[in-house]
C-alpha cells in the first residue's frame, strides 16, 4: 500500500526538487506539471487554464451558478475541469492501487445510493490497509447527510459483551 504525499509550495522555495527526492527515496511516482497536462487532456482545456484555475472547486453560491455559461449539458467550464481532475486522480489511483480506488469506488456508490434503513456496512482487509480511515470517512459523509453513524470496533465490542457494562456499552450502538 502505498500513501499519497502532496506538497504545498511557494514558488523559489524547490519544492519540485525536494518532492523528486522524497518520491525517488520512497518508490513513489513522482507528478507534477504531468497532471496539469492530463487534466488539459482529458478536459479539451488549455494547460495554461488547468494550470489557473485547477485549484478551485466549481462554485456552489446560486449567483454564481446562475452567471457562468454552460454547455448543452448543462455544465460549465467549472464543471468540466472538476470532473476532468477527479477522472484524473482516480486514473492515477488506479494506476498505484487497484484494491484501494475499487474500495473507494464501492465507497462512492454506497454513499450516491444509501438510504435510511439500509444494513450495515462491513469491511474487512489486511492489518494497517486503511479500513478505519475509509469507513470513518464514509460515516463523516453519511452524518453530513443527518445519518445517526457509529464504528464498532469488533474485538473491543465482543469483551464488552461479556462484561458487567454490557448494556451501558449497548446503548451507544
Amino acid at each position: 500500500m502505498k500513501n499519497v504525499i502532496t506538497i504545498s509550495r511557494e514558488f523559489g522555495s524547490g519544492g519540485h526538487t525536494v518532492g523528486e527526492q522524497i518520491a525517488e527515496k520512497l518508490g513513489y511516482k513522482f507528478y507534477d506539471k504531468e497532471i496539469i497536462e492530463k487534466i488539459a487532456s482529458e478536459s479539451g482545456l488549455s494547460q495554461k487554464y488547468v494550470n489557473e484555475n485547477a485549484e478551485y472547486a466549481p462554485g456552489t453560491n446560486i449567483f454564481s451558478y446562475g452567471f457562468v455559461g454552460r454547455n448543452a449539458l448543462g455544465e460549465s467550464i467549472s464543471d468540466i475541469l472538476w470532473q476532468a481532475q477527479c477522472n484524473v486522480i482516480k486514473e492515477i489511483a488506479c494506476e498505484t492501487d487497484k484494491n484501494r480506488f475499487n474500495t473507494i469506488t464501492w465507497l462512492l456508490d454506497f454513499l450516491d445510493n444509501y438510504e435510511y434503513g439500509d444494513k450495515g456496512l462491513y469491511l474487512h482487509g489486511n492489518f494497517g490497509c486503511g479500513k478505519t480511515y475509509l469507513i470513518a470517512a464514509t460515516l463523516n459523509e453519511l452524518a453530513k447527510k443527518g445519518y445517526k453513524t457509529s464504528i464498532i470496533f469488533w474485538p473491543e465490542f465482543v469483551r464488552d459483551m461479556f462484561s458487567s457494562d454490557f448494556k451501558e456499552s449497548l446503548a451507544y450502538v
